[in-house]
């Protein structure tokens, strides 16, 4: 019998346990904040390559897009200098008036050839020393992984010592291509098409603008 004092026990029978209130949306919304966490923690690989560069590269790397800027620009003007060199001879009667004026047209277009040839070298040669930098720090960190590696993991045959050097010497190089060649091409290519457009707009019909930009869109998805 239970004492007047004592409070009366709920019977087991038919009783059921209730989870506490928000314990699993609470660990689930904490779950999503770490996986938030964690993904804005996580770098981007660009941002990752551009942090193995030191400051100097980091400045020849700026001199390189700034020329291969220069040089997508100066390709753009040389169609527009072409063009007028050409009508020079379709409105042009006078032979004095065309000399001089073939004269002009002729030496602007080898002031932009010269231009052209001449930061097309220099930005290579900045992309080419920045390339080959980034090459020797990826070696070097890769080898650094490899050295702390177990003795068992050199037992694989996908480990063995050849496929690890071929792996540093062919594989790390397609990042180089890609910070060295890639990337200049696609500033010139991007610089040369917004001049061309630009161009277009100023000195030329927007229709053949709107024909010409449709082309490159279609060749650009279908090739």
């Amino acid at each position: 019998p239970l004492s007047p004092r004592s409070p009366a026990l709920p019977s087991r029978q038919g009783s059921e346990e209730v989870p506490p209130l928000g314990g699993e949306e609470a660990a689930a919304g904490g779950a999503k904040k770490a996986k938030k966490a964690k993904k804005a923690k996580a770098p981007s690989p660009s941002s990752r390559l551009l942090a193995m560069f030191s400051p100097s590269d980091r400045r020849l790397l700026a001199c390189g897009c700034a020329g291969a800027a220069i040089a997508g620009t100066a390709i753009g003007f040389m169609g527009i200098v072409m063009v007028k060199a050409t009508y020079v001879f379709r409105d042009t009667y006078d032979p004095d008036a065309l000399r001089s004026k073939v004269l002009l047209w002729g030496g602007i277009s080898l002031g932009l050839g010269v231009t052209i040839h001449v930061v097309d070298t220099l930005f290579k040669i900045c992309f080419g020393i920045t390339g080959e930098h980034l090459t020797r720090q990826l070696r070097v960190l890769a080898l650094r992984q490899l050295l702390r590696q177990e003795i068992g993991y050199f037992d694989d045959d996908a480990n063995s010592v050849g496929a690890l050097t071929e792996f540093l010497a062919e594989k790390v190089s397609l990042v180089q291509g890609l910070a060295q060649g890639g990337f200049q091409q696609l500033i010139t290519l991007l610089t040369s098409l917004v001049t061309a457009i630009t161009i277009s707009c100023v000195f030329g019909d927007w229709r053949l603008l709107l024909f010409y930009t449709g082309g490159f869109i279609l060749s650009m998805v279908f090739l």
